[in-house]
């Protein structure tokens, strides 16, 4: 979409994780790259057509119709959760374990009760 066509306003998100826009009450989603927007200052996009955008910084954060509705999730950078799980390790093998060392400041209680000879 053009962006030398639309409209442009900024708005504060509510408690609520909705902005208020002409009369219209704009729901954003769930984004995987903030967990909710409550009162960060966002950018909504009118283009000519009457659809509108919510953009936080440079990114869309979701897409709505005339009316309000929300179109499809937006798609690009960051829009999906990446296959790999978080620990990387892609063939589903949990990661090797190693046998704990003790710690050097915890004794076993073994050699707390062995009676110590004083005298040499």
């Amino acid at each position: 979409m053009d962006l030398d066509l639309c409209c442009q306003e900024d708005r504060v998100v509510a408690n609520d994780n909705t902005v208020r826009y002409h009369g219209r009450v704009l729901q954003i989603p769930p984004s995987p790259v903030r967990r909710h927007f409550v009162r960060a200052t966002v950018r909504v996009h009118e283009y000519p057509d009457g659809t509108l955008a919510i953009f936080h910084g440079p990114r869309c954060v979701a897409r709505y119709r005339a009316d309000g509705n929300l179109l499809d999730q937006p798609k690009g950078h960051g829009a999906h959760r990446s296959p790999r799980p978080a620990c990387g390790y892609v063939d589903g093998l949990t990661p090797p374990t190693y046998p704990q060392a003790p710690h050097p400041q915890k004794r076993s209680i073994d050699v707390l009760q062995k009676p110590v000879n004083l005298t040499s």
